[in-house]
């Protein structure tokens, strides 16, 4: 018998829209204490899969923070309400998918700048530029072309450091393809460059 008399308790668990019944008991081992908010949180986070660091458990508008508190000394009794805060933490791939979305989001906007680029250079090569013009604005895409060489090595980079399961095949192979874009866009980095470096140059 629990020193406050009582062994278990059920409860309701409000948690958003849902609500829970929740049952528990003192376990055997621990016969002639009290259930504490530890306890709480032990079931909790049995019923709901939210662990005891992401819950925020709230009773009469007052938060249960103390785990050794004996639920009976807070006025918790049975049928009480008692409110959840909290949600599971995501997954490592979860989080990674994410980021791959995003990556993925920057890669076209990436390539889509590195056709322009590539069009403007074209243009340029092909005198639709006045010739006192385009020292300068060969200047200008020289920089940018480097900038996106940064780009797309940090986006490399970033899409390197995702990690997935074995068997979680879609990111993975999206992944590949898209590390696979990424390096023929720094080839084409290194010949744009090339090719303007030649024209700055000029004739030999």
């Amino acid at each position: 018998m629990a020193a406050d008399g009582v062994d278990c308790l059920k409860l309701q668990l409000v948690h958003g829209p849902r609500k829970h019944e929740l049952g528990m008991c003192l376990p055997q081992e621990e016969a002639g204490d009290v259930l504490t908010v530890r306890h709480l949180t032990e079931a909790v986070a049995d019923l709901t899969e939210i662990p005891q660091a992401n819950q925020r458990l709230i009773f009469k508008g007052r938060s249960l923070t103390k785990l050794d508190e004996s639920l009976t000394s807070l006025g918790v009794k049975q049928g009480s309400k008692i409110m959840l805060l909290g949600k599971k933490p995501e997954s490592v791939d979860v989080v990674d998918e994410q980021k791959l979305k995003k990556a993925e989001a920057e890669l076209e906007r990436l390539s889509k700048t590195l056709s322009d680029i590539t069009h403007e250079l074209d243009g340029i090569n092909k005198g639709f530029l006045e010739k006192k013009l385009q020292s300068q604005a060969l200047q200008k895409l020289g920089k940018q072309i480097r900038a996106m060489s940064e780009a797309f090595m940090k986006l490399l980079e970033s899409l390197d450091a995702l990690r997935f399961a074995e068997d979680n095949k879609g990111p993975r192979i999206k992944r590949k393809n898209m590390v696979d874009r990424i390096q023929k866009y720094l080839d084409r980095c290194d010949l744009l460059a090339e090719g303007v470096k030649d024209i700055l140059q000029g004739p030999s």
